[in-house]
């Protein structure tokens, strides 16, 4: 089997023991704008993505319900959540199975997201109204090194989202997002000021209508993301 890149000083745990220690943040924490099956979620991806739940582990709704103090209303979501964003395999009786991160597997997601991307800004046309990227773009830039890392991936994600949003097709544009979040981009240690950087390099190419450079811009984008990923 692979190794996992994330979890090489991180011992396999009980997956009980592992969620109540390991958690970030509260399920009932009063300042999130999250549903509950969303912070279920959040808080599965990120100890999927660091590991902490390691790849191969069986989770079912009892034992993660019972850790986090939820009923299995919640978990049921989270894990379908998760399933779609190719995180979890479900198993019978209610059990999943951790798809965790393994560098073969980051490479291939990586790329995959950079092909999507790419054909995204090839169909964007010329005239491009760039207002929503460009008000995104700038939230990420007044948010990185102010607060929270999580503001400014928001802002950056949704600078992303943006570009999808332009071909007016909901169903390409849920992809795009269903894909972007089962990347774990907030376990990714690549610097605000990179992501920014790269981020402009796409928008510039696009308002200038030059769609290869823009294409190049999206895939370097990805490889750096995916380089910071697989720490190499």
């Amino acid at each position: 089997m692979e190794k996992s890149v994330y979890n090489e000083n991180c011992p396999k745990m009980d997956i009980v023991s592992n969620l109540l220690t390991g958690r970030r943040f509260s399920m009932v924490d009063p300042v999130s704008n999250l549903s509950l099956k969303d912070r279920v979620a959040a808080l599965l991806r990120r100890e999927i993505s660091t590991s902490r739940v390691p790849d191969g582990e069986e989770l079912t709704q009892e034992n993660v319900s019972q850790a986090l103090a939820v009923s299995r209303i919640p978990v049921r979501e989270a894990f379908l959540q998760l399933e779609n964003e190719g995180l979890l395999q479900r198993l019978p009786n209610r059990h999943v199975r951790v798809i965790g991160p393994t560098p073969r597997r980051i490479r291939q997601n990586f790329r995959m997201m950079a092909a999507i991307e790419a054909e995204i800004v090839s169909q964007i046309s010329a005239g491009w109204t760039s207002s929503g990227a460009e008000k995104a773009l700038e939230s990420a830039r007044r948010a990185a090194g102010e607060g929270p890392r999580n503001a400014f991936l928001h802002w950056e994600n949704a600078f992303h989202l943006a570009l999808s949003l332009a071909l007016d097709n909901p169903s390409l544009h849920q992809l795009h997002e269903l894909r972007r979040r089962g990347l774990c981009l907030d376990a990714v240690s690549l610097k605000e000021e990179e992501l920014l950087r790269r981020d402009e390099m796409i928008l510039t190419c696009l308002k200038r209508e030059d769609t290869p450079a823009a294409e190049a811009a999206v895939r370097e984008y990805y490889a750096a993301l995916c380089a910071a990923a697989t720490k190499r």
